[in-house]
């Protein structure tokens, strides 16, 4: 999904960006572009407000959604604030962006593309996946270090906050307290 989409808005891009360069070095030399208003600063605007992706939601991004959720908070809990997955350097960010992701496809019961069965995302299916994704967890890393990895905790915090009727804040905050008590800052006071 995130691979067609930036496919096309790279295009998108590479078609503003002549425009973009011809606007920017004959607004900006010393000045600011907020200060002018010339065809050519509106056509350009125009052409980004007419870009128009069309998403699709897909059962491996739910799943993928999920697996990177809760291995990243697994990682956060035990004291990392990144962890290698699949090729990316996951952190904070893209673990954020996955967990609100996650919550607004429950939260508005969006239809899954691509299977042809109209399945709509929601609690139970969302359930569904959690107990599959687990197993799938528990076999790429090992049992052993399933147990110690703290991959159950992150996966009950991942779960209520994708599955609350309001959105928390931020991913990080309902695990806050075990960082702070099992990772505490060593500070020397004057």
């Amino acid at each position: 999904m995130s691979t067609i989409i930036g496919l096309r808005l790279r295009a998108k891009l590479k078609e503003c960006l002549p425009l973009h360069y011809k606007v920017d070095t004959k607004v900006s030399p010393g000045s600011h572009a907020v200060e002018h208003s010339g065809k050519e600063v509106r056509r350009w605007l125009k052409s980004l407000n007419s870009f128009v992706v069309s998403f699709k939601t897909l059962t491996t991004g739910l799943r993928l959604n999920r697996r990177v959720g809760v291995q990243y908070l697994a990682a956060w809990l035990t004291g990392s604030g990144y962890v290698p997955l699949y090729n990316l350097m996951e952190d904070t960010a893209p673990a954020e962006i996955r967990r609100v992701q996650n919550w607004q496809w429950i939260r508005y019961e969006v239809e899954l593309d691509g299977d042809g069965l109209g399945v709509r995302v929601n609690k139970e299916l969302f359930g569904r996946v959690v107990e599959e994704e687990m197993e799938r967890i528990e076999k790429k890393v090992g049992k052993d270090k399933f147990k110690k990895g703290m991959y159950k905790e992150a996966c009950k915090k991942f779960t209520k906050q994708c599955t609350a009727s309001e959105l928390d804040d931020f991913l990080t905050l309902a695990v806050y307290d075990h960082i702070v008590a099992h990772y505490p800052i060593n500070v020397s006071r004057p």
